[in-house]
C-alpha cells in the first residue's frame, strides 16, 4: 500500500486542532473538553494496523498510521461555537477529516457502555487511516471510497457502509485484546448475556414489531419481563450495509459453490476487498465489483449519491433490488 499522501505526514506535527479545542475551552465556549483514554487510543490503533497487515494483507508503514491520542477529543455539544456545535450536534462522534481529529460528543456518550464508545472509536479510525488524495491547492479531493467535487461528497454513504463492517471484524477478532472493561467483557461472554439477548429480540418482535437479527446487536442489557432489555445498541448504518450485502450476492449468484462453506468464505473475502479497496482509496476497484454485480456501469454512479441517512440507503437499496428483480440492468 502507497505512502499516504503529505496531508497525513504533515499533520503529525500540526496541534492546530487541539489548540483550537482548547483555546474555545479557555473562552468558556466548550465544556468538558478532555482527550479520550490514552490507552484505549492506543489499543485500537495498534489493533487497527494488526487487522490492516494481517487480515487484509497489505504492506504499510505504521508510522503512517499513527494517531497522536491527543487528536482524539471529547467536548460538550451544549458549546457555544457554532463550527463544532453543528459537527457533532447529532452523533455519537465523527472524524474531521480537515483536522484530522475524531471529535466524541460527551453529551451522547457519556452514559453508554465502554464496548460502544470502543466501536465507535474503530469506525472512527477507519475514516483516518483510509487513504487521502491531496490537489495541488492542498484540498482533500478523495478519501477512501468518498470523492469531493466542488462543495459536494459523493460516496459517503457507501465509505460508511464499508467502515462500519470494518468495525464489526475488528470487535469479532480482537474482542479479547480491546481494552473493554472485564465486567462488560464477562457479560457479553456469560450464559444469562445469550439468554437475555434471546428474550430482549422476542420481547422487540412481539411488543414493536422489530424483527432484529442477532448479529446486528452490539451490546443488548439485562432484562426483564415487565420493561424488556435495559437498554439495546445495534451496528450502525443497516441499510446501508445491507445493500452492502446485496451486492454481494449478486456477486456471488455469477459463480458456482461446492458447499456451503465455499459460498460463505466468498461473500468474507468478498466484504474484505471492499475494506482493502477502501483503505487504498481505490475507488475504481469498488466500481468494477459494483458494476459486475448489477450489470451496469451506471449502478457505481448511482451508489455514489446515497448520503450517511438511513432513508436515502433504504430507498435505494429497494430500488436496486426491484431493478435487479425485473432484470432492468438499465437501472
Amino acid at each position: 500500500m502507497e505512502k499516504l499522501d503529505r496531508v497525513r505526514r504533515a499533520y503529525s506535527g500540526n496541534k492546530e486542532g487541539v489548540r483550537r479545542v482548547r483555546a474555545l475551552a479557555k473562552s468558556g465556549d466548550i465544556l468538558c473538553p478532555y482527550n479520550l483514554n490514552e490507552e484505549l487510543v492506543r489499543n485500537v490503533n495498534s489493533l487497527m494496523i494488526d487487522f490492516i497487515e494481517q487480515v487484509l494483507g497489505l504492506r504499510i508503514n505504521k508510522a503512517d498510521f499513527f494517531l497522536n491520542p491527543n487528536r482524539v477529543i471529547v467536548f460538550s455539544i451544549r458549546a457555544q461555537d457554532r463550527t463544532h456545535r453543528e459537527l457533532v450536534s447529532k452523533r455519537l462522534a465523527l472524524y474531521y477529516r480537515k483536522k484530522q481529529i475524531i471529535v466524541f460528543n460527551y453529551d451522547s456518550t457519556e452514559r453508554l457502555p465502554f464496548l460502544v464508545i470502543v466501536k465507535v472509536l474503530i469506525h472512527e479510525f477507519g475514516h483516518f487511516v483510509a487513504r487521502h488524495a491531496v490537489s495541488e491547492k492542498g484540498e482533500i479531493v478523495r478519501h477512501g471510497a468518498v470523492l469531493s467535487k466542488e462543495i459536494r461528497d459523493y460516496g459517503v454513504g457507501l465509505e460508511e457502509a464499508i467502515t462500519e463492517e470494518l468495525a464489526k471484524r475488528m470487535l469479532g477478532l480482537y474482542f479479547d485484546r480491546l481494552a473493554i472493561p472485564d465486567s462488560e467483557k464477562n457479560w457479553v461472554k456469560s450464559v444469562r448475556y445469550l439468554k437475555d439477548l434471546e428474550l430482549s429480540l422476542r420481547f422487540l418482535k412481539i411488543k414493536e414489531g422489530l424483527n432484529i437479527d442477532p448479529d446486528e446487536v452490539l451490546m443488548v442489557g439485562p432484562y426483564s419481563d415487565t420493561h424488556g432489555p435495559s437498554y439495546i445498541h445495534y451496528y450502525s448504518y443497516f441499510w446501508h450495509r445491507k445493500l452492502l450485502y446485496f451486492i454481494i450476492d449478486e456477486l456471488a449468484k455469477k459463480k458456482e459453490f461446492g458447499t456451503q462453506e465455499e459460498l460463505s468464505k466468498f461473500k468474507n473475502d468478498t466484504m474484505l476487498e471492499f475494506i482493502r479497496y477502501k483503505l487504498k482509496g481505490e475507488a475504481r476497484e469498488i466500481a468494477k465489483l459494483v458494476n459486475t454485480a448489477l450489470g451496469t456501469k451506471r449502478a457505481f454512479k448511482l451508489l455514489m449519491d446515497i448520503g450517511a441517512d438511513d432513508e436515502s440507503a433504504r430507498e435505494f437499496y429497494g430500488y436496486f433490488k426491484k431493478q435487479v428483480a425485473l432484470r432492468d440492468l438499465s437501472l
